[in-house]
């Protein structure tokens, strides 16, 4: 006999994504990154609508909305190509994939960037 198990897990409410998601909008807005790269990079940044300010890099309402725009295309992409796939049920294989990986590492003693150890990357991968 085979049994089949769905779980339809909800964390949190529609409405509480919303705010969860307004109040990350608005911490983008207002809070600068602080961002360590070489001039080339900064120059991309500065192509793409990111005002560079030394290390400090903030993102105007254009570029988020660009951004956004971007992830809601890649959604909207990724849900057509999946749309008759058969869906993953819990105690499936778990696949796990990385978009990039960091070569370097800012040192938490020295506050300095260094190429990235074995360690830096297991301490940065956490299954939860």
């Amino acid at each position: 006999m085979r049994f089949r198990m769905r779980m339809d897990v909800e964390f949190l409410s529609e409405a509480e994504l919303e705010k969860v998601f307004q109040a990350a909008l608005r911490i983008w807005r207002q809070v600068p990154f602080r961002i360590q790269g070489t001039d080339e990079f900064f120059d991309y940044l500065r192509k793409f609508g990111c005002e560079v300010d030394g290390e400090l890099v903030r993102f105007p309402a254009p570029v988020i909305e660009k951004v956004l725009a971007r992830v809601r295309a890649q959604k909207q992409r990724w849900l057509a190509a999946t749309a008759n796939a058969k869906p993953s049920w819990p105690g499936g294989d778990i696949s796990m994939y990385t978009h990039g990986q960091a070569l370097l590492a800012c040192d938490m003693e020295t506050n300095k960037l260094r190429p990235a150890t074995e360690a830096d990357l297991a301490q940065w991968c956490h299954v939860v």
